[in-house]
């Protein structure tokens, strides 16, 4: 099973992070669109996807984003790992 793991460092508190995470993220429609399930821990995001599952675990100046992809998402990897990083570079 392929796997997906990046880091990146911000100038934002887990805190900042996870209202930015819930009040920007999971309320736009396409993310969600692919997200099966999800749920905080704290300021660790669980979810689960048409392309895997995985966490999103915020700290103090850092996040961190792991996904173990199924099947469909193997062929899309580095796409996958293309957006996210962009994505997760907005932040820092």
């Amino acid at each position: 099973m392929s796997k997906i793991n990046l880091n990146v460092r911000t100038k934002y508190t887990a805190f900042e992070l996870k209202n930015f995470v819930t009040t920007r993220v999971l309320t736009n429609s396409i993310i969600t669109s692919f997200l099966t399930s999800y749920r905080w821990e704290n300021y660790k995001l669980v979810f689960t996807s048409k392309f895997g599952n995985g966490q999103i675990e915020l700290q103090d100046y850092l996040i961190n984003f792991e996904m173990d992809l199924n099947i469909l998402g193997q062929p899309l990897k580095g796409l996958i790992e293309s957006k996210f990083s962009d994505e997760l570079k907005k932040l820092e």
